[in-house]
């Protein structure tokens, strides 16, 4: 008896995968009526098997080496990247390879095509995202003459992809009165607030971009027209690039520099009680879709 040849023997069993298709092209593994070109039925009654699909899996430095091999016939390709690249390390098509995952090859993308994030897009919490977040301590500014400001809380945070990122700051200021203490009660325009400033440490560079603002000023006409708690509050969304961020909080008071008495305010509260007006910081950073 003629013995068969190992090739033959592999096209055989390709020949039995297929006999599961039907006459229109489609392929069924574990069924004999696949209902799509290629229908896959696990075994999910059987707790000794494992099921799923396997996308070729390689390093992000194994597919940049094979950039050239991808072009209009490989648009759709689908394969699982181990190892992500840093920044400095990708070019052209493999530039949003920087997380681990299930990347598309998109050839409609850039000069020549780019491989695209499937699934990895969830939100990075920066800071805050806890509905008991009270990121900072009380914090009493106070001015002469002019303008004080003093850092209430600063962030640094790393983003490896491009980002829409969302900032939110509620904070209330307590104990308005004049710099010594004492009720205002002079009649004169005062004003405190808080400015939000960002800063990318890494190439290229920029330096304090006040990105937030929000201000109260009041001309106060009795002894209680600023007792009591104030509320500074506001929102932005905004998109950065990949890189090294640094983000500051800064409360500040100002008095007109012929203004007497002065003021003095306190950012932040520190009450216990179940009416506790907590400082919250939010800043939220989702990756876009490539």
């Amino acid at each position: 008896m003629k013995k068969i040849s190992k090739p033959l023997k592999i096209s055989f069993a390709l020949l039995l995968l297929t006999v599961a298709g039907n006459s229109y092209g489609q392929v069924g593994i574990n069924t004999t009526s696949p209902q799509a070109t290629l229908d896959v039925i696990g075994n999910a009654s059987d707790a000794a098997i494992t099921d799923g699909v396997i996308a070729p899996r390689l390093t992000g430095s194994q597919l940049k080496a094979k950039d050239n091999l991808y072009n209009a016939a490989q648009d759709g390709t689908i394969v699982y990247v181990t190892e992500p690249l840093a920044g400095d390390q990708t070019t052209s098509r493999t530039v949003n390879v920087r997380d681990k995952g299930y990347y598309e090859f998109n050839r409609s993308l850039g000069t020549s095509g780019q491989w695209v994030s499937m699934f990895h897009r969830d939100p990075i919490i920066v800071a805050g995202g806890n509905i008991l977040n009270r990121t900072m301590i009380p914090e009493t500014v106070l001015s002469t003459s002019g303008t004080t400001q003093a850092v209430l809380y600063s962030q640094q945070f790393s983003l490896t992809r491009k980002s829409a990122v969302e900032v939110f700051f509620s904070v209330p200021v307590s104990n308005v009165s004049r710099a010594n203490g004492q009720t205002v009660t002079d009649g004169t325009s005062k004003l405190f607030g808080l400015n939000v400033y960002l800063s990318k440490t890494d190439a290229p560079t920029f330096t304090n971009q006040n990105i937030l603002r929000d201000t109260e000023s009041f001309t106060n006409s009795g002894n209680f027209y600023v007792v009591g708690v104030y509320q500074l509050g506001s929102s932005r969304k905004f998109v950065l690039e990949p890189g090294n961020y640094s983000i500051q909080f800064i409360g500040f008071v100002y008095s007109n520099p012929s203004d007497p008495v002065g003021v003095r305010a306190t950012f932040g509260y520190n009450g216990t009680g179940s009416s506790d007006l907590r400082s919250v910081v939010d800043i939220v950073a989702t990756p876009l879709d490539q």
